[in-house]
């Protein structure tokens, strides 16, 4: 039996996400081409640094630490039904709209429809882990987010995305712990599932 009087001991929470990471040459297109837009930034311009770069799978926000290892097992699964996927950096967009953007990111071309069922089967391995996604998912590296974006920033932004093509694969999904510091959010992989080798 509790006793009344003494508090409840908080449960240990940490902030989480599932990610594909980039190839080093996609890395350096994106950044090339980042140092470039910078110099239309402004004040309320966060740029993603070059080493929080990711395609994001499904972010979870913050889960109880003792779920961990079942999150794990559900990233498992899903790598274990597919096979590296071929895709590509693809043009640019902002969210939600060039009118107003709040955020600008990379697309992502290539074996999409793979993707998505990826994204799907991890969907069903963790639906009794935490709660659904509150968006459809949309494929997508995010660059910058703007508190104000510059019109300067959003058309450099705008046109670059006719020379932003490059293909990499997809061979692996992590489980990132994310914590947000003074400095900028700082991403450590917990856990580390390869997708299937392709079929001979």
């Amino acid at each position: 039996m509790s006793n009344p009087s003494m508090p409840a001991v908080p449960m240990e929470t940490w902030r989480v996400f599932v990610a594909v990471p980039l190839s080093d040459e996609a890395v350096h297109q994106l950044t090339s081409l980042m140092s470039e837009a910078k110099g239309f930034s402004g004040p309320g311009v966060r740029w993603t640094g070059e080493g929080n770069l990711h395609l994001t799978l499904r972010f979870l926000g913050e889960v109880p630490v003792k779920q961990l290892d079942l999150i794990k097992k559900a990233c498992q699964a899903a790598a274990d039904s597919c096979q590296v996927l071929h895709l590509s950096l693809s043009g640019t967009g902002a969210f939600p709209s060039w009118r107003r953007p709040r955020v600008l990111w990379a697309g992502i071309g290539g074996e999409v429809p793979q993707l998505t069922a990826l994204v799907a089967r991890l969907e069903r391995e963790l639906e009794s882990l935490v709660p659904p996604p509150d968006k459809p998912f949309a494929p997508h590296v995010t660059i910058a987010r703007c508190r104000e974006c510059p019109p300067a920033l959003s058309s450099f932004w705008q046109k670059a995305g006719s020379r932003l093509e490059l293909p990499f694969p997809a061979e692996k999904i992590i489980l990132f712990r994310s914590r947000l510091l003074p400095g900028g959010a700082k991403y450590t992989p917990l856990f580390t599932a390869q997708l299937a080798p392709p079929s001979a």
